[in-house]
């Protein structure tokens, strides 16, 4: 079943705002932009890496790499020549709780990508060559991802927070896992999981809404009810979910560099509204999400602690997560540490001035009218408030909500995150353990 939902370009919602959770079906949403014959196109699934079981973890990455390969009308080849004769792009991701596919071609291309995208996730080739060609792409790129020691730190980082819970696996999984991995397993995988099952499409560009309606109609009349429909957030389906460490705790791992990487997490085994998001992304920008922000300032430009440092908020299906990261020499660890103390100390006391609500409200709303111009950055949004709000705002209405946010709001909001101990986790040299120990009470280490 197809559900219409249109937003015209001048922002206004004309139709519901809210998600249908009742029946089957994938949802369309259609942003027409004027400006650059340019459209974007994502296909979004219900099914990331948390979505696995034990011995399926990485399969979701697996699948995204095979659809890549050939469909039983087109060869891996003509798909790549016919995107590149459109001067587009075509590409897709896998993350913890969806993967999707996207594409960005000139409006007259449209069709054409509608039509390779439809094919393949209804019929990619998925032979046995390819598929043991990709097991060992996809293990060369998790033997150079070993090199990244950001990106390990992050993936130690999720395992330590969730020790037993799929949220906790690597998104790409293990290569003793992947090297495993049968044609048939994973071509079951994404027949449960995938196959004509996408939870949302997003278009943004300078399509009208009524044309790319009529394009998807045909093709979707195929599709299945999507796999973990209804939506994620839709608070009867979960359980909420907190990390198995509790406040306080401070954990440890071995990693092969001579810096620190250094978490803090403060958890909320809820989810955020989509009014609460706004004033999430205001107290975000306040504590370390740009170069104005109380940690950058304060712990890189004034004391000179460290190279790296900010904050993010991190949003899943039955839990949310406020994220302090940084990266120091092992000689300035506890200095930075000591520096985050106070610094969240001080936005427990003092979440948000007069100054830095003005400051944090222009930058957003300024970020916002940027980033519009970017047709997948619209695509994108689009199918994210659709996947985990159940509701589109209209980027007039993100910047009227962001207009309202007042101290009060922030304030409440740090407080629920921060008003507790948070959860400390160092990855670094074996040499900084025994310092590391010596700093808590509730000491874990290793995975």
């Amino acid at each position: 079943m197809i559900r219409e939902y249109v937003l015209p370009s001048q922002g206004e919602l004309v139709v519901e705002s809210s998600l249908p959770h009742e029946s089957a079906g994938i949802t369309p949403f259609f942003e027409e932009t004027g400006g650059a014959s340019v459209v974007a196109i994502g296909v979004w699934f219900n099914v990331g890496s948390r979505d696995e079981a034990p011995k399926e973890n990485g399969m979701t990455h697996m699948v995204e790499h095979m659809l890549f390969k050939g469909t039983r009308r087109y060869s891996a080849r003509e798909i790549a020549c016919t995107i590149d004769s459109l001067g587009g792009m075509l590409n897709a991701f896998t993350e913890r709780e969806t993967m999707a596919l996207h594409a960005v071609v000139p409006t007259e291309g449209f069709a054409t990508v509608l039509d390779i995208v439809s094919d393949l996730i209804a019929s990619p080739s998925f032979t046995e060559d390819d598929f043991a060609k990709e097991k060992t792409v996809i293990i060369n790129e998790l033997e150079a991802a070993q090199d990244d020691v950001e990106e390990v730190a992050y993936e130690a980082f999720f395992s330590f927070l969730w020790p037993r819970h799929s949220l906790g696996y690597p998104i790409g999984g293990t290569i003793p896992l992947v090297s495993r991995f049968t044609r048939d397993e994973v071509y079951q995988f994404f027949t449960h999981h995938i196959q004509n099952k996408p939870a949302v499409i997003s278009v943004a560009g300078a399509i009208a809404p009524e044309e790319a309606y009529k394009a998807w109609r045909d093709i979707a009349a195929t599709y299945e009810s999507p796999w973990g429909f209804p939506f994620r957030n839709e608070e009867s389906q979960f359980s909420f979910l907190a990390p198995e460490p509790t406040p306080g705790t401070l954990g440890f791992y071995e990693l092969s560099s001579q810096y620190v990487q250094l978490f803090y997490a403060f958890p909320l085994a809820r989810t955020v509204s989509i009014e609460e998001y706004h004033t999430l992304a205001l107290a975000n920008t306040i504590i370390g999400d740009s170069v104005s922000s109380r940690l950058f300032q304060h712990i890189r430009e004034e004391a000179g602690l460290c190279y790296t440092i900010y904050s993010s908020e991190m949003l899943f299906r039955d839990c949310s997560l406020l994220v302090i990261y940084a990266t120091c020499s092992t000689q300035d660890l506890f200095k930075t540490m000591d520096a985050i103390d106070r610094e969240i100390e001080r936005l427990r006391n003092i979440p948000c001035t007069t100054e830095e609500l003005v400051t944090s409200r222009s930058h957003l709303k300024g970020m916002l009218r940027i980033s519009s111009q970017d047709m997948e950055y619209r695509m994108r949004r689009l199918g994210r408030q659709a996947l985990y709000q159940n509701r589109i705002l209209s980027l007039a209405e993100s910047q009227s909500l962001i207009e309202r946010t007042e101290i009060e709001h922030i304030a409440s909001l740090v407080q629920e995150f921060l008003g507790q101990d948070p959860i400390i986790f160092v990855a670094g040299p074996k040499k900084i353990r025994k310092y590391i120990k010596s700093r808590s009470t509730s000491f874990y280490e290793g995975l």
